[in-house]
C-alpha cells in the first residue's frame, strides 16, 4: 500500500524541518490558513516539487460537522480528515502530519496515523460526556440540559487511555 503523507497548516506554520519522502497532500483550507511569507514561501515551494492540493468541498466538511462536533474541530480540520478517508479509499495508506491534538484524536478515532510533528503528540486518548452533577447522570454530548433535573450539563472525562505512538511510520527524516 503506498502511503500519502497529509500535511496540516501547523507543518507550514511552524517551519518544521523534516524531510518527507513519498506523496504529500493537503486541502485548499489549509493554503488559506497560511499567512506568513516564510509559511507561504515553505507552501509553494513543496507545491512546486509535487504537493498535491485537494480541494475538498462544503457539503463534504458539512457531512462530517455534525459527526465530530464534540471535537471542536475547525473546516480545515475536518477537511485533512476527510482528504484521508478519499486516500484510503484510493488505496493509499494515508500518514497525517500534525500538531494539533483534537485532528489527533479524531485521526485515532478514524484509524488514520499520525505523526505529531514539533513536541505535540498525544499520549492519552479521552472520552468525555456530558453529565448532571445533581443527578449523576451521563447525556450524550448534544444534550445540554438533564431531564430528569433540568440542571445544565458539564463536561466530565469518562475515560483515559495511553496510546501508544511507537509505530514505525518511515519514509520521514526528522532533521536536527
Amino acid at each position: 500500500m503506498k502511503r500519502a503523507f497529509v500535511l496540516d497548516s501547523g507543518f507550514f506554520i511552524e517551519n518544521i524541518d523534516i524531510n518527507i519522502r513519498g506523496e504529500i497532500y493537503t486541502t485548499r483550507n489549509v493554503e488559506s490558513e497560511i499567512k506568513s511569507l516564510i509559511a507561504k514561501a515553505r507552501f509553494e515551494s513543496l507545491k512546486y516539487n509535487g504537493l498535491n492540493v485537494i480541494c475538498i468541498e462544503d457539503n463534504e466538511i458539512k457531512k462530517f460537522k455534525g459527526k465530530l462536533k464534540r471535537y471542536k474541530l475547525s473546516d480545515t480540520d475536518i477537511s485533512l480528515i476527510v482528504l484521508c478517508l478519499k486516500l484510503r479509499d484510493k488505496g493509499y495508506e494515508p500518514i497525517l502530519v500534525t500538531n494539533d491534538y483534537s485532528l489527533q484524536n479524531v485521526a485515532k478515532i478514524f484509524d488514520i496515523k499520525f505523526i505529531g510533528i514539533g513536541s505535540k503528540k498525544i499520549s492519552k486518548e479521552i472520552s468525555i460526556k456530558k453529565y448532571c452533577i445533581n443527578c449523576k447522570i451521563y447525556y450524550n454530548y448534544d444534550e445540554k440540559f438533564c431531564k430528569k433535573c433540568k440542571e445544565k450539563l458539564v463536561l466530565k472525562i469518562i475515560n483515559k487511555e495511553w496510546v501508544n505512538n511507537n509505530y514505525e511510520v518511515g519514509g520521514i527524516d526528522k532533521k536536527g
